[in-house]
Formats: C-alpha cells, sequence, structure tokens
C-alpha cells in the first residue's frame, strides 16, 4: 500500500513548511507554510502517527499543531531556546533546551510531567529508545546522559572528550551513534561501550538508520555516506546537494535529504545494493534556509505502548531509583486555556511563572544597575572634591 509521507522543515526565518511526498507518483507538494516563531525554528518534531506537529524555537516557545485537522493548538514557553524535540508515539513529548533541562510533556492536556535536570549547559540532541522506557542526551558541558523515563531518573553519565552534535537509536534498539565533528560512534545498549567508530570526509550533519545496521551520514559538503554498521565499512557515498545537508529521513524504499540549498530531494535506495548509489526521484525548492527537519509516514497507526503503560510492565535493568542523586517525577502541571480567539493556550500557569521570573530578574538587573550607578556616581564627587583641596 503506498502510503503520504509528511516532510516539515524548519527555518532561520521561524516559518515551518509542511511538504508531502506522495509515494504512489513520487511527488513532492507543499501542503503549507506559515510564520510559527518570533525566531529561529531550532527543532521540529512529528508524532508517530502524523497527528501531532511540534516546533521549538530560540523565541523560548513550544508551539503545537494537529496535521490532521489543521487546527493551532497554542504554545508552551519553556526556560531557554528551545535546541531538540522528539516525540513517543501520540503520548508524549520531550524537549531539550538551552539551560540544560529536558522536559517530559503530555499530549493530552500539554501538561509538564516532570523535569530531567543534570546537564551544565545546553542539550544539542536527544533521542527516545523504541520502547519509550530510556532516553539519551547529550549536551555541550561533553557528557552523555541516560534517562529512566520509567521512574523520571538518571541512569548513568558518560564523559566525553568532545561534546556530541547528534545522536540516534537504531530502529530495535541495540544501538546508538553519537556524532562528534567528523565521526560516529557507535554504542552497544547492552554494555554502553563503543563498538565501532565511523569516519566522514567532513563534519557531520545529519543521521538516520536505514536499516538496524545500516547508517547515512549528511555532512558539510552535501555528500551521503553510508556505513554497514556491524563491519563498519563504508558501503557508498554519493553528493546529494551542492551545500550542507541539514537532514536526512528515511521510510521504506526512500531517503529524503534536506540542504542549506533550499533543495529537498526524495532518493530511492532500491538500487543502492547494485549501482552504489541511490537514484534522485524528485525534488523541490522552500523558500528560507532551513535549520531542522523531519519526515513520518502520515497514515501510520502506532501498536506501541505508551510510557505509562510500560511503567506498569515492570521497571528497566537501568532504573537507579534507590540512588540518591536523580530527579523524581512531579506532578506540575501547565494547564491548558482559551484565548479571546478561541485558540488553545498550554501550560498559562507556566507561561505566567516564566512571565513572573523574567520580571523580577529584569527588576533585580535594574536595581543592581541603579546601585552601581550611584555608586560611581559619589565615587567621581569625592574624588572631585579631593582634587580640590
Amino acid at each position: 500500500m503506498d502510503l503520504d509521507i509528511a516532510v516539515l522543515v524548519g527555518t532561520y526565518d521561524g516559518n515551518v513548511a509542511g511538504i508531502r511526498l506522495e509515494e504512489l507518483n513520487v511527488v513532492l507538494s507543499k501542503s503549507f507554510d506559515s510564520q510559527r516563531h518570533s525566531g529561529c525554528v531550532k527543532a521540529v518534531a512529528v508524532s508517530a502517527s502524523g497527528k501531532y506537529l511540534a516546533t521549538g524555537g530560540s523565541d523560548e516557545t513550544i508551539r503545537l499543531m494537529d496535521l490532521h485537522t489543521s487546527a493551532d493548538l497554542g504554545h508552551v514557553l519553556v526556560q531557554g531556546s528551545v535546541s531538540c524535540l522528539k516525540f513517543f508515539q501520540d503520548s508524549h513529548l520531550i524537549s531539550g533546551s538551552d539551560d540544560g533541562t529536558i522536559s517530559i510533556w503530555d499530549c493530552k492536556e500539554w501538561n509538564c510531567l516532570t523535569e530531567l535536570k543534570g546537564h551544565k549547559s545546553g542539550v544539542t540532541a536527544l533521542a527516545v529508545h523504541p520502547s519509550g522506557r530510556l532516553a539519551v542526551s547529550v549536551s555541550k558541558d561533553r557528557t552523555m546522559r541516560t534517562w529512566n523515563l520509567i521512574t523520571g531518573r538518571r541512569a548513568f553519565v558518560i564523559n566525553l572528550e568532545v561534546a556530541a552534535d547528534n545522536i540516534q537509536w537504531s530502529p530495535d534498539g541495540l544501538h546508538y551513534a553519537v556524532v562528534q565533528n567528523n565521526v560516529m560512534n557507535v554504542y552497544s545498549a547492552e554494555t554502553g561501550r563503543i563498538v565501532k567508530s565511523l569516519d566522514c570526509p567532513s563534519k557531520v550533519q545529519a543521521i538516520c538508520f536505514l536499516q538496524n545496521d545500516v547508517l547515512a551520514a549528511g555532512d558539510d559538503s552535501g555528500m551521503v555516506s553510508v556505513f554497514q554498521v556491524i563491519v563498519g565499512e563504508l558501503h557508498c557515498k554519493f553528493q546529494a546537494h551542492d551545500m550542507r545537508i541539514k537532514g536526512l529521513a528515511t521510510h521504506q524504499q526512500w531517503l529524503v535529504t534536506v540542504s542549506s540549498d533550499q533543495l529537498i530531494k526524495v532518493w530511492s535506495l532500491e538500487t543502492i545494493k547494485v549501482m552504489k548509489t541511490p537514484r534522485c526521484c524528485a525534488q523541490l525548492q522552500i523558500s528560507g534556509r532551513p535549520t531542522c527537519f523531519t519526515a513520518v509516514p502520515s497514515t501510520v497507526k502506532s501498536s506501541q505502548k505508551s510510557i505509562h503503560t510500560l511503567s506498569e510492565t515492570g521497571k528497566s535493568k537501568t532504573d537507579d531509583s534507590k540512588q540518591g542523586s536523580g530527579n523524581k517525577p512531579t506532578k506540575r502541571k501547565a494547564m491548558p486555556a482559551t484565548d479571546g480567539d478561541g485558540t488553545m493556550q498550554p501550560g498559562r500557569k507556566k507561561r505566567d511563572k516564566l512571565t513572573a521570573d523574567r520580571a523580577k530578574r529584569s527588576a533585580k538587573v535594574t536595581a543592581g544597575r541603579a546601585k552601581q550607578s550611584a555608586k560611581d556616581l559619589k565615587r567621581v564627587k569625592l574624588k572631585n572634591k579631593t582634587d580640590k583641596q
């Protein structure tokens, strides 16, 4: 059965473009293009069924949309720029921010269920295990942290020599790849150790598992390299774009790429084993420079259990609930509210709190500056009086 694929692209100017890939005729067509943020769009994510769209920006907001009905679901405010977003099925959204905080949101009421704190600098990327039990995050603080999503606690920490830029789980959840400049280190989920190190010609900007043991990487030069993870060999590489690649996504026989050259391309992977290079089947020019990208089948129904269901089946082996460190789950809610135009605005309580906190910080800074100015003026008057004497 041929399915449509939803392709979502965020840009530097705050726009989000929705593109539909019709698999039957291999045609790309634009669904919508709207201004979603007042600043740069830094993260975009779509839930497993293609129902929910979440976008995060430098304006410290997460904007929400129902792609099935085209309804704007409003927005929630966070502390710091939103650096990454990941859905688990249609039940939970996980966000990472520049202040080092990771938040877990309920997709029914868009309440913030808990915050995972531990990173001392901005979160650069995060990935959720296919089971929904674990998440792995990397940060500018040069650490990689594994989180137990059942307990809401940190499982373990790995110190890195170089800060990681990206991370992704394999479809079977047995491995995860971590990007550090032009190197991709593939870790075993069971041991937490590196099993393979894969080198690319230039800095890697995007990665994507084509299969459980096949990993694709797009780099600064516009090149896509395809590796066989188990043997650690380069299967093939091809020039996909003239400029740096900003995103990769795959579904069945298709590979979708987006680049700073403002082109979205669709590649057929059916010939990659024989010809060592895929065939470009379609492309579409977009407006604005892309910053982030995702693509999911728009009609796939999920059969996996949610995090709440998993928590009832037993705890993960990496549960550190007996340890003193970590983050306890909270019951803090951000209740949805309706503005005069009928638009749902989730997180009013959190928004009001953040606004009050910002006002307090601003008042404190202003008072501090006034106090310093008074001291400086007093010092100048005293100096002038001394000079006259």
